[in-house]
């Protein structure tokens, strides 16, 4: 697991990681959901809405192969965003809350 913990750093932004205990009893409709059994790495990208509307079957990939660096590597190159996500600034909201404190001033 050391492997997945080093690429969720590496693809940070770019694709999001999750572990979900195979072992808990709260977990087994997830693994049953998308067939998945024992320990694998699952892959949703998330649907466009230009693309398909919400109802449409989401497009998983499963990664079921043994997992060592390389080809999680691989994997992940694969089926990761080309570029990183970013927030949105801060500065965009603040100005937003200014300028509400603006009008409120305004009109006492």
């Amino acid at each position: 697991m050391n492997e997945i913990k080093f690429l969720s750093t590496e693809f940070r932004r770019r694709v999001l990681v999750a572990q979900i205990p195979f072992t808990k009893k709260e977990n087994r409709p997830v693994f049953l959901k998308y067939g998945v059994r024992g320990q694998a790495l699952l892959v949703v990208p998330p649907i466009d809405s230009e693309d398909g509307d919400s109802n449409q079957q989401s497009n998983e990939v499963v990664f079921d192969g043994k997992l060592n660096l390389h080809r999680l590597q691989t994997f992940f190159l694969d089926h990761a965003l080309k570029s990183e996500v970013k927030p949105q600034s801060r500065e965009k909201e603040r100005e937003e809350i200014n300028k509400a404190n603006e009008r409120v001033k305004t009109e006492l």
